[in-house]
């Protein structure tokens, strides 16, 4: 048996056992939901770019309004999607990588999860709105201009008093609702800070690297070996 080949046969069992440790596992599921974390961060700040300074269109630019809404609610969708759409890839991920809803682990997540989200009314707010989007109908976005020290400042809004006509939003969703004061509407901006800002992604990656710090320190020997045979 050749040098090269007796070299191969331990590179590969090598990578065989990088792929089958656990701390392969969750790194490259973790990859994945980063991936995920980035969409909505990304579609955050397309929102946020678009919407921080709303132009001041006259009565004469009303089409220039329109595709300026249109585009404001293009994008305020794609975060509203993928916002819900990272819950969703969260809860998968934890029940991967962890299993059993009774796992201690899980506990300290579902504990976690209830106390930032299921209860939160925003949150709830949030996932309502995804919700009649995506099953019931385009609720537009408005442009509301007022005077502020001396000058006209525009905001893209949702409408309260619309809102409050669904019979089926959840209760907690309801409660968020009933917050906002009846001669104000809900700035889209703020809204989409406000729900990104309570991301369990950081608190997720912080838990694991100390729940699984040998696994980790095991993977990153055996990718040493690995890259110590190439070049050898």
């Amino acid at each position: 048996m050749t040098m090269n080949k007796i070299k191969f046969e331990k590179f590969h069992k090598i990578i065989e056992q990088i792929e089958k440790s656990k701390g392969f596992k969750i790194n490259d599921a973790s990859r994945l939901l980063e991936i995920s974390f980035k969409l909505m961060v990304i579609n955050f700040i397309h929102v946020d770019k678009f919407i921080e300074r709303v132009p001041i269109f006259s009565k004469s630019q009303r089409n220039d309004s329109e595709k300026f809404q249109i585009e404001a609610l293009r994008r305020f969708l794609n975060f509203l999607n993928s916002a819900i759409a990272f819950k969703e890839h969260t809860r998968k991920y934890v029940s991967d990588i962890y299993g059993d809803s009774q796992s201690t682990f899980n506990r300290t997540y579902q504990s976690k999860v209830n106390a930032e989200f299921a209860s939160d009314p925003l949150t709830q707010f949030i996932e309502a709105l995804r919700n009649i989007y995506n099953h019931q109908q385009i609720l537009p976005l408005g442009i509301e201009t007022i005077i502020k020290n001396n000058e006209l400042v525009s905001r893209v809004k949702l409408f309260k008093k619309q809102l409050e006509e669904y019979e089926n939003l959840p209760s907690k969703a309801n409660i968020y609702l009933s917050s906002i004061p009846d001669e104000l509407n809900i700035d889209a901006l703020e809204i989409c800070e406000d729900y990104l800002n309570k991301s369990l992604f950081p608190w997720l990656m912080t838990q694991q690297i100390s729940i699984h710090k040998e696994e980790f320190e095991k993977l990153k020997k055996l990718r040493i070996r690995a890259h110590e045979l190439l070049e050898k």
